[in-house]
């Protein structure tokens, strides 16, 4: 008997109301007996599926397993094992949802955003005011500060 699976439990990271699909393919020969079981309590057959491979799922000829899992709820965050038993042996997949932890996000992003948030709204502010006051023409260069303080020679201080 050859399984998809390693013997490490799959992990499922799951939101609140989602559709969750547990798959597993296997080969046995003999055919094998499949059972899906929650907490150690079997699940009906009619809830599970037993399908052939497809080649681009499994490496052999063999079958795939599926039980979907709607609208998850606290009640179905739990641990699934499948079993796959024959004549041969048995091979057992564990299967573990769980819910998605929520990401927070750091106090120093959060401070660091709303710091340059701040700083923008300043710069905007300073640059809004020098507008409003003339902008670069009031900007008074060293020559015109030279102006004002030579006097031209005029044309009738040479008579």
């Amino acid at each position: 008997m050859f399984s998809s699976g390693s013997n490490c439990p799959k992990k499922r990271n799951v939101s609140n109301g989602e559709t969750v699909i547990l798959k597993q393919c296997f080969y046995s020969h003999p055919k094998s007996d499949v059972k899906w079981q929650k907490n150690e309590e079997s699940i009906d057959s009619n809830k599970y599926l037993i399908t052939d491979y497809l080649q681009d799922e499994f490496p052999f000829k063999g079958s795939c397993t599926s039980l979907k899992i709607e609208d998850t709820k606290d009640d179905v965050i739990d641990t699934y094992t499948l079993t796959v038993e024959n004549s041969e042996g048995k091979e057992t997949v564990v299967f573990i949802l769980r819910y998605k932890k929520k990401q927070e996000i750091p106090m120093e992003i959060i401070i660091g955003c709303t710091v340059g948030i701040v700083l923008l709204l300043i710069i905007m502010g300073l640059t809004y005011i020098f507008y409003k006051r003339g902008g670069f023409n009031a900007i008074k260069t060293p020559a015109d500060y030279h102006a004002q303080f030579v006097e031209e020679p005029s044309e009738h201080a040479s008579d």
